[in-house]
């Protein structure tokens, strides 16, 4: 994936999350009936997730920021999870005011990347997964949530990805299995795999521009659009988020100092274990218990969101 790819990925998510290629920085929702409680931003990080916290917390630390002051008082309610900010017309104002700052664009590009674009990304690669089109495919079921069970059911039915079982065929494959797996969970949003289907029935397994995604047309001069909005040059840097390895089940398994740190971590947290530095299945076992306990996607892929809610002292 080169850089436009890798705007073009986001993109296309960002349409379906918002309608706009460029996603909406300022976007409040959700209501009473959300399961997710409060949410915001470009791709919409929940109350209940503990996503909201952990990107206003990003933002508040952020130099620069203009509403840090502002948003700081509400961040221990956040961290607890209470449902009574759904009410805050103050902070819902606060955070449309914040999503025009270019710090807190950049703060919600970074936690993107960090915490479902980089794992999507390790995902595909582990998939045998090469192709811009499929890259895209996993980053949105790393968004909406799936991929693990997805892929393990077209794994067992179709195979692996291999010489025998070409990329194209896989994802054609899982695609079709999305799309029921939505039908029985998420049944409105089957549009997401239909949408990525036009794509593969056109071949653009390179999205090469221009193209059109749901009723958006993208092009180079939408990207180039995009890129204008943003004055903030280079990533707002997190050191000891950026030095954590991403974690993910494979064959052979992982061994090393950051699968003996997740241990201790694991360890600490009640979960315990022999702290042999292999990601092996008993390991990952733990880890899936401890992402579901936490509210996060409970695939075993232990990336800056799970290491975040690691290290929180209310693990």
């Amino acid at each position: 994936m080169d850089d436009l790819q890798k705007q073009i990925c986001n993109a296309l998510v960002n349409i379906f999350e918002g309608g706009r290629p460029t996603g909406n920085y300022a976007a409040v929702g959700g209501l009473r009936n959300d399961k997710g409680h409060l949410s915001y931003g470009r791709s919409q990080v929940s109350l209940m997730s503990g996503n909201l916290y952990l990107v206003i917390r990003s933002y508040c630390a952020a130099p620069g920021n203009q509403y840090g002051k502002d948003l700081e008082s509400y961040l221990e309610r956040m961290r607890t999870k209470d449902i009574t900010l759904d009410e805050e017309v103050q902070l819902r104002t606060i955070l449309r005011e914040a999503g025009d700052d270019p710090v807190m664009r950049q703060v919600q590009d970074d936690y993107f990347d960090r915490n479902f674009y980089l794992p999507a990304m390790a995902h595909a690669k582990a998939t045998n997964l090469s192709q811009a089109l499929s890259c895209a495919i996993v980053y949105d079921a790393a968004i909406q949530g799936g991929w693990q069970v997805c892929s393990s059911v077209v794994n067992k039915t179709l195979g692996p990805v291999s010489d025998t079982v070409p990329e194209e065929k896989w994802i054609a494959a899982y695609l079709d299995e999305r799309k029921t797996y939505l039908l029985s969970c998420a049944p409105t949003t089957t549009y997401r795999p239909a949408a990525f289907k036009t794509l593969l029935d056109a071949g653009n397994w390179t999205l090469a521009l221009p193209f059109t995604f749901r009723g958006v047309t993208l092009t180079n001069e939408t990207f180039a659009a995009a890129a204008a909005l943003t004055t903030v040059a280079e990533p707002i840097p997190n050191p000891e988020m950026d030095a954590l390895p991403v974690l993910v089940p494979k064959i052979p398994y992982l061994r090393g100092d950051g699968v003996g740190q997740l241990q201790q971590l694991l360890n600490a947290s009640g979960l315990k274990n022999s702290a042999d530095g292999v990601y092996g299945p008993f390991t990952q076992a733990l880890v899936r218990s401890f992402q579901s306990h936490h509210g996060i996607q409970a695939d075993a892929v232990v990336g800056p969101q799970t290491w975040a809610a690691l290290k929180s002292p209310a693990s």
